[in-house]
């Protein structure tokens, strides 16, 4: 994977940190290298989560995300991992079993 990190000095110790990724650019204003790379990185992912929404298994990835997020204890996360990866077999499984014919 190339990543490329530019940083320009600007006035009264800010920086413009710029990354690229692929095809994913992102310019953003800093204190630091350490804050830019940081804030870079999120814009492209903020990006990249936005296209991943409007696709089903990004939306049963955020859902793992978030339900694994709000768990504490780490048998709950072992069951709710367990709980939406069978979801997701289920799923799989109900897909490739469709039979799609021509008329």
């Amino acid at each position: 994977m190339d990543i490329t990190c530019e940083v320009k000095m600007l006035r009264h110790q800010k920086n413009e940190f710029t990354m690229s990724v692929r095809n994913h650019t992102a310019t953003v204003i800093c204190k630091n290298k350490r804050e830019g790379k940081q804030r870079a990185s999120q814009a492209i992912l903020q990006v990249r989560q936005e296209k991943l929404k409007h696709t089903f298994l990004g939306f049963l990835f955020l859902a793992l995300v978030v339900t694994l997020s709000k768990l504490g204890d780490s048998e709950d996360k072992v069951f709710a991992l367990t709980v939406i990866l069978t979801f997701v077999y289920l799923i799989i499984v109900d897909l490739t079993s469709v039979n799609i014919t021509k008329r």
